[in-house]
């Protein structure tokens, strides 16, 4: 690069660094900059950045594979490794509801409160009426139970 290019380049700088950074992503202004470098005929010496982004690209690349190999165990029904994470418990909410379908509790009209002491009494598990409420709503949308409210507007559900 010749000087007067180079004087040239200094006065237009404040323009391009405005370009340059009109880029969010610290990678796409870099790009952006040894594109713009790379115009002029300037070479540039390679960094360190370059080997940890390739790094970073290789991570990647292997948590992606990981990602597939999860996918295909699942897809021939065998079971994706999950890491770390416990097993499903089966004592839940909605494992309960279907336990105490199974053994007819909702053979008669029963209240979110009636579910609550029973299950505390009788199952051993303290439920909040939060915990309990989207089952319930599941159950009554997928056909399992029938819902009512009472003279008090309090909604009971039944066996369907």
């Amino acid at each position: 690069m010749a000087i007067d290019q180079f004087d040239d380049l200094l006065k237009r700088m404040p323009k391009i660094a405005e370009a340059v950074n009109a880029f969010k992503s610290e990678e796409v202004q870099k790009s952006a900059f040894r594109t713009l470098l790379a115009s002029l005929n300037v070479d540039l010496p390679e960094d360190d950045e370059t080997e940890e982004a390739d790094d970073r690209t290789d991570r990647t690349k292997r948590t992606a594979k990981k990602r597939g190999k999860a996918k295909k165990a699942k897809a021939k029904g065998g079971k994706a490794k999950k890491g770390t994470r416990r097993p499903r418990s089966s004592t839940g909410p909605a494992p309960i509801l279907g336990q105490l379908l199974d053994e007819g509790f909702f053979d008669d009209y029963k209240t979110l409160n009636d579910i609550i002491e029973h299950c505390k009494h009788n199952k051993a598990t303290n439920f909040k009426p939060s915990n309990l409420s989207g089952p319930l709503g599941r159950f009554t949308r997928d056909g399992k139970l029938n819902r009512r409210k009472n003279s008090d507007k309090v909604y009971e559900y039944q066996k369907a």
